[in-house]
């Protein structure tokens, strides 16, 4: 039905009823409604059966029900994921990967002296229905996302706070449809290092030595300039 939106990652949907949202996926439910999928959220309907399609242009596509007309604008390509295999999220700590990290989305905050890691979901990779449930429900619950006002296209990110002797490090969920955090909870403090598992500390300390040495080498970019 818009086999030809496949090639696109992010999408802004616009209804003549005033309602805006965004979705990175686009699909054909039943054969006769749309589903605006939103990554690790809560997906949206037509409401009903689409009664025609027409295509503005390469990016731009229209598309009416008896009672509402979205309009369709492309963002951006769909890039392809890495191809990283099979794992389970049953944890915050499953998704604090370095190799999940672009830096070149991270922000840094100097009222707050933290600087946010986002999650990059093409770095993240290519995920199963079921891995891609279990993040959602990461997010849900333990990020607090369930609510209504939680459910747009979105991924997770750590925050470091840099020049702390408590080495304080927060989860939050990443709104990637206006590039900020939008919330934030504690997950790692120095005191937690007793008791935890050497491969959760490790990760931590992993997090801390990268975003060190971020800011010592934007430290060294901002001198040159």
């Amino acid at each position: 039905m818009v086999e030809n939106l496949g090639q696109f990652g992010m999408f802004k949907v616009t209804t003549d009823k005033g309602i805006e949202f965004m979705t990175t996926e686009i699909v054909s439910n039943m054969g006769v409604f749309l589903e605006f999928r939103r990554l690790f959220a809560s997906s949206v309907y037509t409401n009903n059966a689409v009664i025609g399609i027409e295509y503005v242009s390469k990016t731009v596509v229209i598309c009416k029900t008896s009672t509402t007309t979205y309009t369709i604008k492309a963002i951006y390509d769909r890039k392809e994921p890495v191809n990283r295999g099979r794992r389970k999220f049953s944890q915050i700590e499953d998704l604090m990967d370095l190799e999940y990290v672009d830096d070149n989305y991270d922000m840094y905050f100097p009222e707050l002296d933290l600087l946010i890691l986002p999650i990059h979901p093409v770095l993240l990779g290519k995920l199963t229905i079921t891995e891609q449930a279990q993040i959602k429900s990461i997010i849900n619950v333990y990020l607090y996302g369930k609510g209504q006002a939680m459910q747009m296209c979105r991924t997770v990110c750590f925050q470091v706070r840099l020049h702390d002797d408590r080495n304080r490090i927060y989860a939050g969920i990443f709104d990637l449809e206006r590039g900020c955090s939008i919330t934030s909870r504690q997950i790692f403090e120095e005191y937690m290092s007793v008791d935890m598992p050497d491969d959760i500390l490790a990760k931590h300390r992993a997090f801390q030595n990268h975003a060190k040495e971020f800011m010592k080498n934007l430290g060294k970019f901002e001198n040159k300039a």
